[in-house]
């Protein structure tokens, strides 16, 4: 069996720089080598590797012409007797093709140490510019998970400036309405300005199943008015408001529940009542 040829001669084949003599000579290795079959196998993954490494530019347009006037005037050089691998292989263990060994093993190496190098940058380089990708990705994410949460927040305390807006302004009518047994209160806050009225609950135990609470006015002829629909939270509280019109005029205000929907008109007892009056 003949010796591994030099690596330099590998890397012609795998590039397909050889004559049709070389590279018969170093196929006829091939076939009995398994690990320069892997060396060419490698070499020729690199090299389609490195090709998609760099990005592509397009050459300038006068560069063909160049090229091809260099060429036609370039004299023929007739192939050196030298160059040539004889076509019967070694018989020699020692032998190798003569234009394997022309040249300084340590030389010819040179090319695929830079490209190797070029290959490692370059995988390194994208390997660096992928995680910097990923980096500025989760930051963004943060930053817009932030932006929700404050918006979120902002809009929350505008809902309580606006609420206590329309409970501590000097012209806010305010009534209290007490139980007729124990326990729940009721406060209500009138801003005539805005015609919105805040109910605000305490203590109230949530309507049951089907049921709910009635809030009404009661004008000065007498009549019963529907304020608006409302149930506690379990804790038994409740803050909302209602819109109601900016003229209207009550003496006494009552809560009621109704069945779930509501009533036109109280179909119960009330069981928390107050007096505007009480309010002036």
């Amino acid at each position: 069996m003949m010796e591994h040829p030099f690596d330099d001669a590998l890397a012609a084949y795998a590039l397909d720089a050889l004559d049709r003599d070389e590279a018969a000579f170093i196929e006829r290795h091939l076939a009995d080598c398994t690990r320069c079959r892997a060396e060419v196998a490698t070499l020729r993954e690199t090299t389609a590797m490195l090709a998609l490494a760099v990005p592509q530019v397009a050459p300038p347009p006068a560069m063909r012409s160049r090229v091809l006037q260099r060429a036609l005037a370039a004299p023929d050089a007739p192939a050196s007797p030298s160059s040539r691998v004889p076509t019967v292989a070694p018989t020699s263990p020692r032998a190798t093709p003569p234009s394997v060994a022309a040249e300084p093993r340590a030389a010819s190496r040179a090319p695929w140490f830079a490209a190797a190098a070029c290959a490692v940058l370059a995988a390194g380089l994208g390997a660096a510019w992928s995680a910097e990708r990923a980096e500025r990705a989760s930051l963004a994410a943060a930053l817009a998970r932030g932006d929700s949460i404050m918006s979120t927040q902002a809009l929350a305390l505008d809902a309580r400036d606006s609420l206590l807006a329309r409970v501590l302004g000097p012209e806010v009518e305010t009534v209290t309405l007490a139980a007729t047994g124990e326990a729940p209160s009721m406060r209500l806050f009138f801003d005539r300005t805005g015609g919105v009225l805040v109910l605000s609950a305490r203590r109230l135990p949530p309507a049951a199943a089907g049921r709910t609470y009635q809030l009404w006015g009661i004008d000065p002829a007498g009549r019963a008015v529907g304020l608006g629909l409302f149930n506690t939270s379990e804790a038994g509280a409740a803050v909302l408001s209602l819109q109601v019109a900016s003229d209207a005029r009550f003496v006494v205000s009552a809560v009621t529940e109704e069945p779930e929907g509501g009533s036109p008109q109280p179909t119960s007892t009330p069981f928390l009542i107050g007096s505007w009056a009480d309010s002036e």
